[in-house]
């Protein structure tokens, strides 16, 4: 519901939401932060990623949000062990003295402060596997997802009530809409049942966020058709629409990425495809 009227807002709260479920989470921090004392921001998903090695992090952390000047941040690390290389998540807190913060201005999803975060040898807790902090940022996102697809839905709608439609052009809108309802249903049933799981599983979220997503796309570009020129005007909700519903897109894993989440599960890395005609 709040992702129809204000989705950096939901954003701001699904990703703050994910930082307080991390399986991982010290209690007296965990109470801390439910008490509204610190502020929570997450990264998990940058290209670029801070290296671990004898509990302090070093390196970049890209798009950090929601980011204050105080509280923590759940980051992805690489840790090298005595068995290769691996990712961990591990919490670091943004008063730190060798962290330092470059705030981004993010074109999509204005009002969401976000920030990159260059670290210095700065202290960090381990949590453990990335994996399930990012199968529920995954889930989160695809519920705001929704919500501005719903709310794209609901404009284009109001628009059509409000002028009237041609019988000409009646059974063409009615197809744009028919096409944005069912594909926004089909992602709302698939999150539900995501979020039913006990843990959740991380190629499940994927597959909510790539399905949520891709039908609030759908269901903005088709607003769009239906609402028609008026939707370009300065301040317009659809205009709003379109650049918060690209920053979707990033936050929690690009679209390959979730590709790769669900692709790995199908196929498991290894898996030999013979593609001979016999």
């Amino acid at each position: 519901m709040l992702a129809t009227h204000a989705p950096a807002a939901a954003l701001m709260l699904a990703l703050q939401a994910t930082a307080l479920d991390c399986p991982g989470l010290p209690p007296a921090l965990m109470a801390s932060l439910r008490a509204g004392q610190q502020v929570a921001a997450l990264e998990l998903s940058s290209d670029e990623m801070p290296r671990w090695e004898a509990g302090r992090v070093s390196g970049t952390a890209s798009w950090v949000a929601p980011v204050m000047t105080d509280g923590v941040a759940l980051l992805a690390a690489r840790r090298v062990g005595p068995a290769g290389e691996a990712v961990e998540a591990c919490l670091v807190s943004l008063a730190d003295a060798g962290l330092q913060m470059r705030v981004e201005q993010a074109d999509g999803v204005p009002g969401l402060p976000c920030a990159t975060l260059m670290l210095s040898a700065v202290e960090a807790l381990p949590l453990g596997a990335p994996e399930p902090v990012m199968a529920g940022a995954r889930l989160r996102i695809a519920a705001v997802g929704l919500g501005v697809g719903a709310r794209a839905v609901a404009e284009a709608l109001s628009a059509v009530r409000a002028k009237g439609g041609h019988d000409a052009e009646a059974q063409t809108v009615q197809g744009l809409l028919a096409d944005a309802a069912t594909e926004l249903e089909a992602a709302r049933l698939l999150t539900r049942s995501t979020a039913a799981m006990v843990p959740v599983s991380l190629m499940h979220a994927s597959a909510a966020k790539l399905a949520a997503t891709a039908a609030a796309i759908g269901a903005v570009e088709r607003a769009t058709q239906v609402v028609g020129v008026d939707s370009f005007r300065a301040g317009h909700v659809l205009a709003r629409l379109a650049r918060d519903v690209r920053a979707l897109e990033l936050f929690a894993g690009r679209t390959e990425a979730l590709r790769a989440a669900v692709g790995a599960d199908l196929l498991p890395p290894g898996t030999v495809i013979d593609l001979q005609v016999r």
